[in-house]
């Protein structure tokens, strides 16, 4: 039997996020990593596993918190994974939900450094981004969502 997990970091009453709501980013990474730990599937057949929204949902998690701590490159790195996790399985909106945040943190990263805003590294890295939301966006539409506004994920 396999057994999932499913954490919504958005509850102050989850004791697991408590290091999260407190603005404890290293405990609330070092949970996040734990989770991330776990097999993803279980090698003798019958024990414990991950499932792929808790993954996806823990390097959200990461992300948030190397970001809080001042680490876009780490943020990004963790949101890509969360993408790439998402497209292996299928899921759609959480590859475009991790998409559109690499977005916001390459375009913010930017605004904090040296170089200007606007600048050809940005905007190399902003499209890339991009390019990528737009394909998943059209995926949306295969999939019959019509309404999907890409730039409000």
């Amino acid at each position: 039997m396999l057994h999932a997990i499913r954490i919504r970091i958005d509850d102050p009453s989850n004791t697991l996020c408590q290091p999260l709501h407190l603005g404890d980013w290293d405990d609330a990474a070092t949970l996040a990593n734990g989770l991330l730990a776990m097999p993803i599937t279980a090698t003798d057949g019958v024990g414990f596993c991950t499932a792929p929204l808790v993954r996806i949902e823990a390097w959200q998690l990461v992300a948030k918190c190397s970001g809080q701590r001042g680490d876009t490159a780490g943020a990004c790195n963790a949101l890509e994974s969360a993408a790439s996790e998402s497209l292996a399985v299928g899921y759609i909106f959480t590859e475009m939900v991790s998409l559109r945040a690499m977005l916001q943190w390459v375009e913010s990263d930017f605004l904090g450094s040296t170089d200007l805003p606007g600048s050809v590294e940005e905007k190399s890295a902003s499209l890339r981004i991009q390019a990528r939301i737009d394909i998943v966006a059209t995926k949306f539409v295969s999939c019959g969502v019509s309404q999907y506004d890409s730039s409000a994920a």
